[in-house]
């Protein structure tokens, strides 16, 4: 009966008053473990909205992305677009867009509505439910606590970046998508090798957004490196500044169109200076703090390493390869650029991890001082990320939304897919 009720208000609310919502699908998602998937659903839905009333100012990448749909809208046929592309026509504004072709599906399969804030609608969607279904799958299989479940869902929502979900779209979706796939593996994972079936499914991450590659990389060194060792952590430690330097070197000498690529963006991105304006005190901080989240789950991992090493621990595999992100996201520090994306996998990667480790501290450790420690360490990253997270998220995009802030609340879901915002390249 309990379920039933709390289902009916959840979609009256969603009709009528659809950030009544989050109250309902939030209360849903911890008392009816069988159905929170479909709340986590109406809660990224909800979340959401908002983007609908969107229009990119000039130079934003949305804009971007927006100004190549409408030239997409051209094609009759999506494999008529991809032909075009492949025909020397890649780059729409300032993107390949034959690089990436499921992003690329997406944008064609809204360019005749003009309507594109639909594009940073469905991917906001899809952003924030891959990354949150992890937690609330560990959550519906009993594997952690309810208090456990709140603050993590809490962490990992404020990790990510509202306005860069929905404006620059690819890079978070990407990341999102890696790690629903790598929890998925994992929870699937049988021996060493893993799940064959699933290898093919790292390609949709990197179909999105090329950069997701290392990361791909390292899963698939992982039969190799499930040990943890000092060499295998040093290479990967080391492995981005050489690869800095070799992959300019190769693509000089070999001319590969690919190598070429990754050649220019590495080059770009290595640039500090080149993204200084957007270095605000914000991110600053995000990054400062961000290396501290990464020194204190390497902590938390290197002091319970020989349980870990115990091949039958749940979610192994996610949880070492979380430490080889993170060892591998410090080799980019000098990069800031390159860090800073990092973290749009490391924060999440780490909180996921962490909120599977805590559950085990009482049977890993003995010792009650130990223990406790252990305890501040995981509450010290759980108050790390959602502190950071929370005054990341001020940039919400706001002033580019046709709504004001009461009418984002009152609004009901026919308003907000009424009258959506037409698009049109605006200069200003």
């Amino acid at each position: 009966m309990f379920s039933i009720v709390i289902l009916f208000f959840s979609v009256l609310f969603l009709l009528f008053l659809p950030f009544g919502t989050l109250i309902t699908s939030g209360v849903g998602i911890v008392f009816n473990r069988k159905y929170a998937k479909l709340y986590l659903f109406f809660f990224v839905l909800v979340i959401s909205l908002p983007i609908l009333r969107y229009s990119p100012a000039y130079g934003d990448d949305s804009s971007w992305h927006y100004f190549a749909a409408s030239e997409f809208s051209k094609f009759g046929s999506f494999s008529d677009l991809m032909e075009w592309l492949y025909d020397g026509h890649s780059n729409v504004g300032r993107y390949n867009y034959k690089e990436i072709p499921i992003f690329t599906y997406i944008m064609y399969f809204f360019s005749d509505t003009f309507t594109y804030s639909l594009i940073s609608f469905v991917v906001c969607i899809i952003t924030y439910y891959c990354y949150t279904v992890t937690i609330v799958d560990l959550y519906q299989e009993n594997h952690i606590l309810k208090r456990y479940l709140l603050v993590g869902l809490i962490a990992i929502i404020l990790a990510n970046n509202y306005r860069y979900t929905t404006s620059g779209m690819r890079y978070c979706l990407s990341m999102s998508l890696m790690m629903m796939v790598l929890y998925f593996d994992a929870k699937i994972e049988k021996g060493k090798i893993g799940s064959i079936f699933f290898s093919i499914f790292y390609l949709i991450p990197f179909l999105v957004h090329p950069a997701v590659i290392y990361f791909i990389c390292i899963r698939f060194a992982y039969p190799f490196i499930n040990k943890i060792k000092w060499y295998s952590t040093l290479l990967l430690l080391l492995a981005f500044p050489v690869l800095a330097y070799l992959v300019p070197c190769l693509a000089d000498l070999l001319g590969h169109e690919m190598l070429l690529m990754y050649a220019s963006k590495i080059e770009a991105y290595l640039s500090n200076d080149a993204y200084a304006e957007l270095f605000i005190f914000t991110i600053m901080a995000r990054m400062y703090i961000g290396t501290l989240v990464i020194f204190l789950y390497l902590f938390l991992f290197l002091f319970l390493k020989k349980n870990i090493d115990n091949e039958n621990i749940l979610f192994r595999l996610f949880i070492v390869l979380t430490f080889y992100f993170s060892i591998f996201s410090l080799g980019t520090v000098f990069a800031r650029n390159i860090f800073d994306r990092n973290l749009f996998i490391v924060y999440p990667m780490i909180v996921l991890s962490t909120t599977i480790l805590i559950t085990r501290i009482n049977s890993f450790v003995d010792n009650l001082n130990n223990r406790n420690f252990l305890y501040f360490t995981c509450g010290c990253i759980y108050f790390l990320c959602i502190f950071i997270g929370f005054f990341y998220n001020k940039n919400f995009p706001l002033d580019y939304i046709d709504y004001s802030v009461s009418d984002i609340f009152t609004k009901n879901i026919f308003e907000y897919f009424s009258n959506l915002p037409r698009f049109y390249l605006n200069t200003n």
